[in-house]
């Protein structure tokens, strides 16, 4: 396998990887705010929106750590998808590889 293909699917594998973790991690803060709520005023775990989710954590806890955990698996999942996005298109080998 050329080097070029393997590059392209461990970038991909590592935003897949970051993406995952991304939505691990709002799931996990849904649930930890929805245990500070009564049953009426929870959030749905399927049907929730990132900004809502991220000013309700950090109202219910301010010091959380997971709003750092989730900036940075954000982070990364949208610069793994980069990298392997223009790995793909040929952007990055033609000019990060010097010429022979």
């Amino acid at each position: 396998m050329k080097f070029d293909v393997v590059m392209f699917f461990l970038f991909f594998g590592a935003a897949t990887s970051a993406s995952a973790a991304t939505y691990f991690i709002l799931l996990t803060m849904v649930n930890r705010i929805n245990r500070k709520r009564d049953y009426r005023s929870q959030i749905p775990t399927l049907g929730f929106s990132w900004p809502q989710v991220w000013r309700e954590y950090g109202l219910v806890y301010p010091n959380g750590r997971y709003r750092r955990a989730l900036a940075g698996a954000a982070v990364l999942a949208i610069a793994f998808a980069l990298i392997s996005f223009f790995w793909l298109f040929g952007v990055l080998p033609r000019y990060a590889v010097p010429s022979r």
